[in-house]
């Protein structure tokens, strides 16, 4: 009996790893095409183009160039560390996107056995474990995401480590432990601070679990003797975080306010779109709708067996989040990558309930069989949602960047500065008008707006700077103007430039109008949609 049981539990444990495999192949889908799907694209090339330089010019910490920013284009958003891990791996792959897409999915793998392990040291199951794995594996935030060139997987994994590292620190204090927490804790803190968000939670939560009473004197007990090791830790992160700010203010030339741009908490942001976003974030995006289901009988579990203890921490980091960061969040899916993986976590708790209540009894295999069901239906259901986001992204498909890239790419030298003018009052394609607004997709996919009422709104963006710059290969700005009467001085655009402007596009203007204010510049492109001037033809400037 002890054999079969063994031999149904390795050919359950081996179906599990499949599963897990099969949401690492399905995020390789067009995991090579730079414009695949239309998700936050423009932040994805913003990020491609630092990757880019770096892999040319060599890997500067503190001046992460940016194709989007103009001159001398050093964008400082966050500390450039997986910029730099894709620029040396393409050093040995020889493509950038490939070398960072594939190093991003790489990241995202090792986040689930972080998720396992969380998990396992919370609720000492090891079904909720294997169920919060394949929750998160399939999460069709995650599979969006996890193949993309974005930092916020790397982010997202060194604050999910410096939670589970956390909770190990509070179960058996160890220096080793303790050393690791600091150091995740610190990268996570100078890549994705906001990410941080549940660790800081979780330490809460234990500090005010550890007083016995809540006046001065306890609390003060607890910070000096008690709690003091922890205490001093977190003020130095603290003091991290304050440090690497101060850095991005001194060599960020943007100036961009980073405190500010999280938003302010004000009743305004709280409004109904605020709350059908992070619904639909919730019920399609976290773990698909299955899952959800799951996340809410999990998070009534773990409140009535945990009430205010720590491992209420996983339940209560989500809507804190969203409630303390609402104007962050809401134009931003990606964001949800800090909590995602604590929505899979309950939901594989509420799973393992479930299983609980419907195989009480009875021999392995009934139970292994169950469990293989759950995991096929949560991931059917994932991927049917993530095609469902390639259906809406097919405007996409009829993409200008492909076409720019074709065009400009063969008659331009790469990695030059570029200034583009964009005419905001030519006669878009259909598709051009729906390529960043997605909801005006659906809705005209399923009748409710009509062709004469898209062409009535303006194009969104028209051409986002940091796609179109990143396909074309270079770096830059680029400005909406109408088509008469806006300003430009090129010997001035130069001198901004300190002479390392190199050429200048027109996009959908009339040959004429442009040829009367470039005299003297010397044209080497025309076609229906571009003009390309060559400010200095017989040398190239980086």
């Amino acid at each position: 009996m002890q054999s079969s049981k063994t031999i149904i539990r390795s050919l359950f444990f081996i179906m599990f790893l499949s599963v897990v495999l099969l949401s690492v192949m399905a995020k390789t889908v067009a995991i090579n095409d730079p414009h695949a799907f239309a998700d936050h694209t423009s932040r994805r090339m913003q990020t491609m183009s630092i990757v880019d330089d770096y892999y040319v010019n060599g890997v500067d910490l503190l001046r992460p160039k940016t194709n989007y920013a103009g001159w001398p284009g050093y964008l400082v958003l966050e500390f450039p560390l997986f910029q730099a891990m894709a620029a040396w791996t393409a050093k040995i792959t020889g493509h950038t996107l490939t070398a960072a897409r594939w190093l991003n999915l790489a990241i995202g793998t090792f986040s689930l056995l972080i998720a396992y392990w969380i998990t396992l040291t919370t609720t000492q199951r090891t079904a909720a474990a294997q169920y919060a794995v394949v929750m998160m594996a399939f999460s069709p935030l995650h599979m969006r995401y996890h193949p993309s060139g974005l930092v916020d997987v790397l982010g997202a994994m060194l604050c999910l480590s410096a939670y589970l590292l956390l909770l190990k620190y509070l179960k058996n204090p160890h220096r080793g432990v303790l050393t690791l927490l600091i150091v995740m804790s610190a990268v996570g803190l100078v890549i994705k601070p906001l990410y941080y968000f549940p660790v800081a939670l979780l330490y809460l939560m234990h500090f005010f679990n550890t007083i016995p009473a809540f006046t001065p004197r306890a609390i003060l007990s607890a910070v000096f003797h008690r709690e003091r090791t922890l205490v001093v830790t977190f003020l130095f992160l603290i003091g991290v975080l304050a440090g690497w700010l101060y850095t991005v203010k001194l060599y960020d030339v943007s100036q961009v306010d980073h405190i500010s741009h999280l938003g302010e908490l004000t009743l305004a942001n709280y409004d109904a779109r605020f709350f059908v976003t992070i619904g639909q974030r919730v019920l399609l995006m976290f773990v698909n709708p299955v899952g959800s289901l799951l996340f809410l009988i999990g998070a009534v579990l773990i409140w009535k067996k945990w009430r205010l203890a720590t491992p209420t921490a996983l339940v209560l980091c989500i809507p804190l989040y969203y409630i303390i960061f609402p104007s962050i969040n809401k134009p931003h899916d990606y964001y949800s990558m800090a909590v995602t993986p604590f929505a899979a976590i309950v939901a594989g708790y509420g799973a393992m309930w479930l299983e609980d209540q419907l195989v009480t009894q009875g021999a392995a295999w009934a139970k292994y069989t169950l469990r293989m069901t759950m995991f096929t239906l949560i991931a059917a259901i994932s991927v049917m949602v993530f095609i469902l986001n390639i259906v809406t992204g097919t405007a996409n498909l009829a993409s200008p960047y492909r076409a720019a890239a074709k065009e400009l790419t063969p008659v331009m030298e790469p990695y030059q500065h570029t200034v583009a003018f964009l005419n905001r009052e030519a006669d878009y394609s259909l598709e051009q008008y729906m390529l960043h607004d997605r909801g005006q997709y659906i809705m005209f996919k399923l009748g409710m707006i009509s062709v004469e009422q898209i062409h009535q709104r303006p194009p969104k963006h028209i051409l986002s700077t940091p796609q179109l710059f990143y396909a074309i290969k270079q770096y830059g700005h680029s400005s909406r103007v109408p088509e008469r009467g806006f300003e430009m001085d090129v010997d001035l655009l130069q001198s901004q430039y300190e002479g390392h402007l190199r050429y200048m596009l027109f996009y959908r203007f009339d040959p004429a109008i442009i040829a009367a204010r470039m005299q003297g510049r010397h044209l080497i492109h025309q076609s229906s949609d571009w003009l390309v001037y060559d400010l200095n033809p017989s040398s190239s400037n980086r």
